[in-house]
């Protein structure tokens, strides 16, 4: 069994502001380093984590940093789970794509690209083999995965193999996986709060069902 422990980066200015990021070095905000802190501490007493990746993007780095010094591992940046690009919505308002986004349906929400930039598919398309290759590499052991809300969206679909399952809108706060907390996801988008994420198992068979990761306690 392999136990990937995803985590969505803490909270970044580009959050606060209500905005798509406009580069790969928004920082977190100062309640973000408390968020990814805090996620850290969890996870150092709830689980024995083995190793510690993240995104190349700043906000995944500093939120893995945080989670380092709680739980004693070095961190290692990955390529592949880097936030989906929004092409030509980069530092815009959430707003903007509001009316776009509510005449999609969700079959089209996983196909749309923004001018310029990725769809839900060709994030999983990058994003899936290199979590599979985690797993693959790391038998027996619990890894612990820094990575973006697009990219979580992408691979919960992935997963489940049916696309009307995924959170598909970055813009609606029900699909949004939040901040830096860990937390899970049905067979639908549900309300969240900031700091979530899902811890992901394979064995011989195959993937698992995301599950929560922390007790609700």
């Amino acid at each position: 069994m392999s136990t990937l422990l995803m985590v969505r980066h803490a909270e970044s200015t580009a959050n606060l502001a209500s905005r798509y990021t406009w580069h790969d070095h928004e920082p977190l905000t100062e309640l973000g380093h408390r968020q990814a802190r805090e996620a850290g501490r969890m996870l150092a007493e709830q689980y024995e984590p083995s190793y510690l990746y993240c995104s190349r993007f700043r906000r995944a780095r500093q939120t893995a940093e945080e989670i380092a010094a709680e739980v004693g591992l070095p961190v290692v940046e990955i390529d592949g789970i880097e936030e989906r690009c929004f092409g030509e919505l980069r530092g815009k308002p959430w707003d903007v794509y509001r009316a776009v986004l509510a005449e999609l349906d969700i079959e089209e929400l996983w196909h749309h690209r923004a001018p310029g930039g990725e769809s839900l598919v060709d994030v999983a398309s990058r994003a899936a083999p290199v979590v599979k290759g985690l797993a693959e590499r790391h038998v027996g052991q619990q890894v612990i995965v820094v990575s973006h809300g697009g990219v979580m969206a992408a691979l919960r679909a992935w997963i489940a193999g049916a696309q009307a399952t995924c959170p598909t809108s970055p813009v609606d706060r029900r699909a949004d996986p939040g901040n830096a907390r860990i937390g899970t996801w049905k067979n639908r988008p549900t309300p969240t709060k900031n700091a979530d994420g899902f811890r992901l198992d394979r064995d011989g068979t195959g993937w698992r069902p995301p599950q929560p990761l922390f007790d609700s306690a």
